[in-house]
């Protein structure tokens, strides 16, 4: 084989490897996925206990409480669990409160716009609005329009508002219909919790016993020293990507308010807060907030505070476009085009809801391949590949 044949055979052989490496992230996202949601109760009960140990040995840093220590009664950490295991349960109560408070009121607000909204849309006079928009078009637009164009179009508006607020009941009912089903999974809901509840108190009581446990099937200690330690860092990266979220809510929240202030907005501190938590949904968005009440002001003939909301939207996407690479990837140890590629890959996996988990899934990723040396093993493996080549290159030569 000449020198030409085997630089094709390697570079042939480098982009296999690397499409390989592109199929086995995809393929990490997709059954990712499936093991997350099988596996949530048990993440969820690693993440809070981790937290809640944290906060106990910080509680007792700061007050100077000493804990037991006594191996030959199986007496270790006795105080600092004791501890955790109370954080542990009023952080439980907390986030299954903040939970079941949202869905309340989400069903309550839903709810209401469905028996109000087809009124308040009559009431308001939408479509006898629009058609006056279009007969005095001429004047501030300079244009003269064709009165049949001028009653086709109107007639067209009115067909499309009419189907919409005829539709608005069914859609929010189907919403109301889904959740109520979702409900309905209550036992399912119930078993999960106790599953939670049980293995983070297994998680903070039972943490040497379960080492010892991963020991008698894992022989390698370093393989298991790898795993706790994999664990702690995905835990800290956790942590960090809570509070980057934070930073951007607190972001979208003042520029928000300041935009709301300017229009007009009565309530705008609430409806900040509204928007920066409805922002953290990558499903729903600002959209789904701004919009409404963008058409509520071109409903009641104040086109400027309209077009004042919808600026703010605006802004605060483009704001967030630049803005959460950056932020995210910092939290994450992530380059801002990495966590942008992890985006993309994500959208193309699971849709509207990779923007989250795709990033999530490259630092899962990234942590594996620090704590096995799994970057280190690639390069030198591509090394050798190149140092074969050059050899070989070189004894063809002579």
């Amino acid at each position: 084989m000449d020198e030409r044949a085997k630089n094709d055979a390697a570079f042939i052989i480098s982009v296999i490897k690397y499409a390989l490496l592109f199929l086995l992230i995809v393929g990490f996202l997709y059954i990712g996925l499936e093991a997350l949601v099988v596996l949530a109760p048990i993440f969820i009960a690693l993440f809070l206990s981790q937290v809640s140990v944290t906060i106990s040995q910080a509680i007792m840093t700061k007050f100077k409480i000493k804990d037991s220590h006594n191996p030959s009664i199986g007496e270790r950490n006795k105080v600092r669990n004791r501890i955790a295991v109370l954080i542990y349960i009023l952080l439980l109560l907390l986030v299954f409160a903040l939970l079941g408070g949202i869905i309340y009121y989400l069903i309550a607000i839903i709810r209401h716009i469905s028996l109000q909204l087809p009124n308040f849309v009559r009431e308001s006079d939408i479509i006898n609005q629009i058609s006056s928009f279009f007969r005095n078009a001429s004047g501030p637009f300079g244009l003269e329009l064709n009165p049949a164009i001028v009653i086709q179009i109107e007639e067209s508006i009115i067909s499309l508002v009419t189907t919409v607020i005829d539709a608005l009941p069914g859609i929010l009912g189907n919403i109301l219909s889904s959740l109520s089903k979702w409900f309905s999974g209550m036992p399912r809901a119930i078993l999960v919790l106790i599953i939670t509840v049980m293995a983070g108190y297994y998680f903070i009581t039972q943490s040497s016993r379960l080492y010892r446990f991963l020991l008698r099937f894992i022989p390698n200690k370093d393989f298991v020293r790898k795993i706790f330690l994999t664990t702690s860092r995905l835990t800290g990266t956790l942590f960090r990507i809570i509070g980057g979220y934070i930073v951007l809510m607190f972001i979208t929240f003042v520029e928000a308010l300041v935009g709301f202030l300017i229009v007009g907005l009565p309530n705008a501190f609430i409806w900040a807060i509204v928007v920066a938590l409805v922002d953290l949904l990558p499903i729903l968005g600002i959209t789904t907030t701004l919009i409404p009440i963008s058409i509520y002001y071109f409903i009641q003939s104040s086109p400027l505070q309209g077009l004042g909301i919808l600026l703010v939207m605006v802004v605060i996407i483009i704001a967030r476009r630049f803005i959460e690479p950056i932020i995210l990837g910092s939290a994450m140890r992530l380059h801002p085009v990495v966590t942008i590629l992890s985006m993309i890959i994500g959208i193309m996996v699971y849709g509207i809801g990779g923007i989250l988990l795709g990033p999530l899934a490259f630092v899962i990723l990234r942590e594996i391949s620090i704590t096995y040396e799994v970057e280190a093993k690639i390069r030198l493996f591509f090394a050798g590949v190149f140092n074969n080549k050059k050899d070989t290159g070189k004894t063809d030569i002579i």
